[in-house]
């Protein structure tokens, strides 16, 4: 696969914020990048009214969560009930 340079319009903000930022933290922007360029790819019919607002490319716009979670986002069923396996397991580690 051949790569190309690409230009994104940020902030002046957001840009000395990336430009202060380390190395690894720039890595996280850039797969965040990354995962929504390749969220378009995988719907290329769709405009950008026609996607759904809850689907990976439009969260991954949303500053204030980290990519790391948006990553795993979805992972876990909405019926989950985390409190009562973590009670659960308690309850079997302390017999």
């Amino acid at each position: 696969m051949q790569n190309y340079p690409l230009t994104v319009q940020v902030s002046a903000e957001a840009a000395r914020a990336y430009e202060m930022a380390s190395p690894e933290e720039r890595r996280r922007v850039d797969d965040a990048l990354r995962r929504g360029l390749r969220e378009l790819m995988e719907t290329p019919s769709a405009t950008p009214a026609e996607r759904p607002a809850t689907s990976r490319a439009v969260r991954h716009q949303s500053a204030e969560i980290h990519p790391d979670v948006l990553a795993i986002t979805g992972l876990v069923p909405p019926d989950f009930d985390a409190r009562a396996e973590y009670r659960d397991h308690l309850m079997k580690k302390h017999r």
